[in-house]
């Protein structure tokens, strides 16, 4: 297979096969740096120039830009620790596939969707070619400008990460022509805007996933934390609107997450046999859940969303202070090879399920480049919305297993 990425004009090469690796958790090759002195953008393209891979790759570090993280690719192939033949086939990409964001607002996302793209596309047999259009931000022009930008380079269809105000847009505001996904909105994000043919939709359905939290509680009396972020605020407002049984709820800022332990004693009339829903942030959780157990009131049950299928949890709390804990997520079994080339590229497909959205949509859109039994996914388009399946999850050891 052939990738052609392209950023900036910059242009780089990329060849991959798929192949068979074990079942068995994944071995770690690590190249050590041994090299105390920092090496910068320029530093790394002079190593890479010169052919210095091994120094390239120790010295490489977090560095987040897309073209040395395309090169990053290439020389671990050089060095036989990503196993990338040279394609016999023409140079001409078969598909062309374009990916658009706006950096300046989702800056985290922007190498993220980057590196998961691809190593979905390195684990393809078929040429690919992929190029990166930034809109910097979310308004109608800027969105319409790098969407038509797109067109013009000839992609047969464009993955887009954006809020649900850029979802709006595309909805309301952008004539579309070549199909768009939105691998981080739900089509129920857009509201009542009548989404266009061609605009499809990635995100999670929280509605669906907090109507079986409520079902999961058995009608017990609900304890709800929340923080200050957009999704920590909507979840609370779909429980309200379920009418759910809430006896206590309370916004959790870092600092309350940290010391919760300071707070037990107010909390305790309201843990004892009542079902604690999080909707905080992993790290937030897992402190909470770790205190909580120091109560001598227990909740019967502690449930989440999406928000905490994270594998932080294993680490930030004990097990026996999770036997009761049940996370909802849309994520299900991964093809081995998929999850090493995005390992190989530092990023996680098991448990963001912003880079799970944003690899499905793409074998989605490629649509009969693949042949049934050839592919990684088995999610599909209902109405325009990626159609997921909700799992129950619980903890053991180092794994979610399901549940249900």
């Amino acid at each position: 297979m052939k990738i052609i990425f392209l950023y900036a004009l910059v242009f780089c090469g990329v060849f991959a096969k798929s192949y068979i690796i074990s079942p068995l958790p994944l071995p770690r090759q690590e190249i050590l740096n041994l090299d105390p002195r920092p090496c910068n953008a320029k530093c790394l393209n002079q190593l890479y120039e010169k052919g210095q891979f091994f120094s390239f790759v120790s010295r490489f570090g977090n560095e987040q830009n897309p073209d040395l993280r395309a090169k990053l690719a290439i020389a671990l192939e050089n060095l036989a620790i990503l196993d990338l033949p040279i394609s016999p086939k023409s140079t001409t990409a078969k598909i062309k596939l374009g990916l658009l964001m706006p950096k300046k607002v989702i800056r985290h996302y922007f190498y993220t969707s980057i590196d998961t793209i691809l190593s979905y596309l390195m684990a393809r047999e078929s040429d690919f070619s992929f190029e990166v259009f930034n809109s910097d931000t979310e308004d109608t022009q800027a969105i319409q400008a790098a969407y038509q930008s797109a067109i013009s380079a000839g992609s047969d269809f464009v993955i887009g990460i954006f809020t649900t105000k850029g979802a709006k847009e595309f909805a309301r505001n952008i004539k579309i022509t070549i199909p768009v996904y939105l691998a981080t909105n739900h089509i129920k994000q857009i509201g009542d805007i009548p989404p266009p043919k061609k605009l499809y939709f990635g995100g999670v359905d929280y509605e669906s996933q907090i109507e079986l939290l409520i079902y999961l509680s058995q009608d017990e009396p609900l304890v709800v934390y929340n923080d200050n972020s957009t999704t920590g605020k909507y979840l609370s407002e779909l429980l309200h609107a379920r009418g759910a049984n809430i006896i206590h709820e309370q916004t959790i800022d870092p600092t309350t997450a940290k010391r919760f332990a300071s707070i037990l004693p107010s909390q305790e009339k309201f843990l004892e046999n009542s079902v604690v829903i999080f909707n905080t942030q992993a790290i937030h959780t897992g402190l909470m859940m770790s205190q909580i157990a120091l109560s001598q009131s227990k909740p019967k049950k502690m449930l989440s969303t999406q928000t905490n299928y994270d594998s932080s949890l294993f680490d930030l709390v004990q097990p026996n202070d999770r036997k009761e804990f049940y996370v909802v997520s849309i994520i299900g079994r991964l093809d081995p090879r998929i999850v090493e080339y995005a390992a190989l590229l530092g990023r996680d497909l098991k448990y963001n399920w912003v880079n799970y959205s944003t690899a499905v949509g793409v074998e989605l859109l490629l649509g009969g480049q693949i042949g049934e039994k050839e592919r990684y996914f088995q999610e599909f388009f209902l109405d325009n919305q990626v159609h997921y399946t909700n799992r129950i999850y619980k903890i053991s050891g180092k794994n979610f297993y399901e549940y249900r």
